[in-house]
């Protein structure tokens, strides 16, 4: 297996930091950490150039708070310095590790979101006909993952020390947090990374696909999508389907993770696969309920906004227009009608 040297110097140079500090500022060019890098710049980006070539650089004190759609979760933010650092690992690293990953690998990947996994899954089931399909999901999966297994499976790819120690701070770097629960996930051992940083969408993509290779290639299962910590194999046998999953169970096992146990099922695929928040059938693709239900929360507190001249209309047209896109790739004509009735009656 073909492993790389030599990263760190490109990760530190100033052309790469100053490409991660673009990327780091797209949409919050308005924010006060943001405008007081950008206001000295140039000394900034040296300053950190410096900490990083000299190994003085210390990720900062994360930031968490709680976001409750699609559910409860805890997010972690890093000062926007931090953040600069994370994209500019991330410009020289992801590349060779995304080349590691199978095809059928979804989320966090150039042309792999949720429509490219959604109409992947049509494929399958046009293909594989009057089947069953077995959908699991990993329970609480990034506080699950366990940094010294995610540190060996890093260095199967990467053996340049200097990256390597650099990698090492940002995985062990969520102990410095104080939040309770995010503590509470971590008490029983050295383990989560936290939602919110650039590197722990990488990082999650690399270590499921540890079981992505097991399932490929050792069971030889030929259906199979991952999107993140979620997936979906397809059998035309239901007992294997389940043998599949205690097969499965074991390897997360392995790797101390746990299958949700109410998130585990096999189900004939006439029935749709309920999977990134469509109903996928063989000719067509439903919104899922609770996909609509989410918008309609969300869209009301946009409008009591909205008449409060909180917002703007247009940033009240513009956050439903984001949801209509997001239907408008399944079959909703009527249910896009019936919901633009509903919402904009008392507005226009």
């Amino acid at each position: 297996m073909k492993t790389h040297k030599n990263l760190f110097q490109e990760v530190c140079k100033f052309e790469n930091l100053y490409k991660a500090y673009l990327k780091a500022r797209r949409g919050k060019m308005n924010k006060k950490e943001v405008l007081e890098f950008t206001y000295n710049l140039e000394n900034e980006l040296l300053k950190l150039q410096y900490e990083l070539k000299n190994h003085t650089y210390k990720t900062g004190k994360y930031r968490h708070f709680i976001i409750f759609e699609p559910k409860k979760r805890i997010i972690s933010a890093l000062p926007f310095r931090d953040r600069i650092v994370h994209h500019a690992i991330c410009n020289v690293i992801e590349p060779i590790i995304d080349k590691t990953f199978i095809y059928d690998s979804f989320a966090c990947r150039k042309g792999k979101g949720t429509h490219a996994g959604a109409d992947r899954i049509q494929k399958f089931i046009r293909k594989a006909k009057n089947c069953y399909v077995l959908k699991c999901d990993v329970s609480k999966y990034f506080p699950s993952v366990n940094h010294e297994i995610l540190k060996q499976i890093i260095r199967k790819k990467i053996t340049d020390k200097e990256l390597l120690q650099l990698l090492d701070q940002i995985v062990d770097s969520p102990n410095q947090g104080t939040f309770d629960e995010m503590q509470e996930a971590q008490n029983s051992g050295n383990k989560g990374i936290p939602i919110g940083n650039l590197t722990s969408q990488l990082f999650a993509n690399l270590y499921l696909n540890e079981m992505d290779k097991y399932v490929k290639y050792t069971l030889k299962i030929r259906y199979y999508i991952r999107y993140m910590d979620d997936f979906i194999i397809m059998h035309k046998s239901k007992a294997y389907l389940h043998e599949i999953k205690e097969k499965v169970r074991l390897f997360f096992i392995s790797m101390e993770l746990t299958m949700h146990p109410k998130k585990a099922n096999v189900a004939p695929i006439v029935l749709g696969i309920d999977f990134l928040g469509y109903k996928i059938f063989n000719n067509h693709k439903l919104v899922r309920k609770s996909t609509v239900k989410r918008f309609l929360r969300n869209i009301k507190i946009k409008i009591k906004d909205y008449d409060a001249d909180v917002i703007s209309f247009d940033k009240l047209l513009e956050s439903f227009n984001s949801w209509v896109a997001y239907m408008d790739y399944g079959n909703s004509y009527n249910l896009q009608k019936s919901l633009n009735e509903r919402c904009f009656k008392n507005v226009m």
